[in-house]
């Protein structure tokens, strides 16, 4: 039931009843003739108020297309229950798949703290460290730690993205009471991902920082992580900078030697393969950056071998690391127009396309990639890029990295889309 009820977005309430928006016919069909009811009996269990099921489609609800803007919103039920995390919870995300080691243990043992005891040995807690290094995995297992442990507890986990948006819809139609009672009054535990990208925006700053202040003198627990340490952090207020480091702050580093071997057998195991240590090593060996790309190369080099019809050995092992090594040390230089062209011809897209508002799912998914190439190539800002890509902001730039990011580590289709790409880029070529 939940891969229908879960893409669902609720819209409010009109004289016809209860609006709720699919991302398909079929999905908005589908629902109507099975779940009609049981999504009445929710939404009166939630609201007070029961209503006929009135299914619409926004196909922006669907995979990989960019979210757009959210419209004002119909007026509120009379009754608001803040949502928790657990809906939104990734089920692989928990305390039994994260792999351990010397680079991440402070960081793992903290999360087991507060998930033991939330609110009374650390808190608040900060976490900081490159993207796809673990951050949102610890922040995630805290969640289902804390929800299994009590269901009742209101454990809220959000981006400071989510935070944000959520923010600014209450200020456009002056409706603070809900968003204030999701991240202060109801909330038990807040786990708030990215604080960074709140930076700089002092109306949503400074929201946090009553947020912070309420929910820490009611002892409820506080868990933040950004990507670097407070005092490093561009923008961010100094009063903000004084509380996010009143707790414990814990870094998470790149994988060691050792703990690229554990990911490695995780992942293969994960895929139901078997490696040999001469293979692990193998794949162990270079210094990839962050989890995601060492679980990419996993998963690029068992499609190899499917798709060849061969074993995983050493022979296949040592081409996949070293094309996708080759790939990522000898790019050269490259601005975010070059990207944007290169890509633009790959696809057979005009660069205007590539840059302009249509959020058809072909286009939608070339420019995402466009985006990730630009910040990995570039180093540009997130600001600086939304500038470069029709003046979109960063959180849709934010959006479109993460999501590359899953697939290449997912996807062998669009990683060796990107691995092609990336050789555009090498000093030989152009």
């Amino acid at each position: 039931m939940a891969m229908w009820i879960e893409p669902l977005s609720f819209r409010g309430w009109t004289q016809e009843g209860i609006v709720v928006a699919a991302p398909s016919d079929f999905v908005a069909t589908w629902v109507q003739n099975h779940y009609r009811d049981l999504l009445a009996d929710a939404v009166a269990e939630v609201t007070g108020r029961r209503g006929p099921i009135r299914l619409c489609v926004d196909p922006a609800l669907a995979a990989d297309v960019e979210p757009a803007p959210s419209p004002p919103p119909p007026p509120a039920p009379t009754r608001t229950v803040p949502a928790t995390a657990g809906a939104g919870l990734c089920p692989r995300y928990r305390f039994d798949t994260f792999v351990c080691g010397a680079s991440n243990e402070l960081a793992y043992s903290a999360a087991r703290a507060v998930a033991a005891d939330p609110g009374t040995r650390f808190n608040p807690v900060f976490f900081y460290g490159d993207a796809g290094l673990g951050k949102t995995h610890l922040l995630h297992a805290i969640a289902h730690e804390l929800t299994a442990q009590d269901p009742s507890r209101t454990v809220v986990l959000a981006s400071a993205e989510a935070f944000t948006n959520e923010f600014v819809q209450a200020a456009r139609t002056n409706d603070y009471e809900a968003y204030r009672a999701r991240y202060r009054d109801a909330c038990d535990v807040l786990l708030l991902d990215d604080i960074q990208f709140i930076a700089g925006r002092a109306r949503t700053m400074g929201e946090f920082f009553h947020a912070f202040n309420a929910l820490h003198e009611a002892g409820k627990q506080i868990v933040v992580t950004a990507d670097r340490l407070p005092g490093e952090l561009p923008g961010m207020e100094e009063r903000l900078i004084s509380r996010l480091s009143w707790g414990l702050v814990a870094d998470i580093q790149p994988p060691d030697p050792t703990l690229r071997r554990a990911l490695v057998r995780r992942k293969a195991e994960e895929d139901g393969l078997s490696l040999d240590d001469a293979v692990v090593e193998i794949l162990a060996a270079p210094s990839f950056r962050n989890v995601r790309e060492l679980e990419g190369l996993v998963t690029r080099t068992v499609a190899l071998a499917n798709l060849r019809g061969v074993t995983v050995d050493a022979s296949l092992v040592r081409q996949s690391v070293a094309e996708l090594g080759v790939a990522r040390s000898q790019t050269r230089h490259v601005t975010v127009d070059e990207v944007q062209r290169t890509v633009a011809r790959h696809f057979g897209l005009k660069l205007s396309e590539l840059k302009g508002p249509r959020r058809h799912k072909a286009l939608a998914r070339a420019r995402m990639i466009a985006i990730y190439l630009a910040r990995e190539l570039t180093g540009e800002s997130y600001p600086a890029l939304g500038a470069a890509f029709g003046g979109r902001d960063h959180t849709t730039m934010l959006h479109a990295v993460r999501r590359i990011e899953d697939l290449v580590a997912h996807d062998p289709t669009v990683a060796d889309t990107v691995l092609v790409l990336r050789r555009r880029f090498e000093r030989s070529g152009g």
